[in-house]
């Protein structure tokens, strides 16, 4: 696993991954709860992607949990993806309890979502609509406007806003953001 320290030189400011309109290449991904979730045939499905070692992405999990609450009742399901392929099922239900998480969790040992999302950095969020269309990617909100920089509150709210428009049936306005994180290494960067 990466160590703390590895984490922190990792922090960067990176630009979302290219938005992929193709046809879903992985329909549906198993839970660290054993469960399937599918990504697609609901009004929204939401990805974020995750690891349990940034303080980026954890000091963020008040924010996504209440936005998983928020929008369950109008059809939208939030699933963190978990990028460290190290990390144990236990090890990622742990974190989900420490952080007070409330939606399903998995983690991506093969790196399938990272690769066809291409996500940059952890917190990225990647909203879909019912048939697994990138209807947004990027930051949750502008709470980190840069690394090392945290306002006292958010004055956009990408993901919220995106999904709300989602759930309306119109356009999303900002369908791509920078997201402000933890670098997203490839698979041969971590130990075994």
């Amino acid at each position: 696993m990466m160590s703390l320290a590895g984490v922190a030189v990792l922090l960067i400011g990176g630009m979302t991954g290219q938005i992929v309109p193709e046809s879903l290449a992985v329909p549906s991904v198993k839970t660290v709860d054993g469960g399937t979730f599918a990504l697609g045939g609901r009004t929204a499905t939401v990805l974020v992607f995750l690891t349990h070692q940034c303080p980026i992405a954890n000091d963020y999990q008040p924010t996504l949990v209440k936005i998983a609450k928020d929008f369950s009742k109008q059809g939208v399901a939030m699933l963190g993806v978990h990028i460290d392929p190290t990390l144990t099922a236990a090890d990622a239900k742990a974190h989900a309890k420490e952080y007070g998480v409330t939606y399903p969790m998995m983690v991506d040992r093969t790196h399938d979502l990272v690769k066809q999302f291409r996500p940059k950095v952890t917190p990225e969020a990647v909203v879909l609509n019912t048939k697994g269309k990138v209807m947004y990617q990027g930051r949750i909100n502008d709470l980190y406007p840069e690394i090392g920089v945290r306002r006292k509150e958010a004055k956009s709210h990408d993901l919220r806003d995106a999904l709300s428009a989602v759930v309306a049936g119109k356009p999303v306005k900002n369908q791509r953001t920078e997201a402000i994180g933890c670098l997203i290494p490839d698979l041969s960067d971590f130990g075994s």
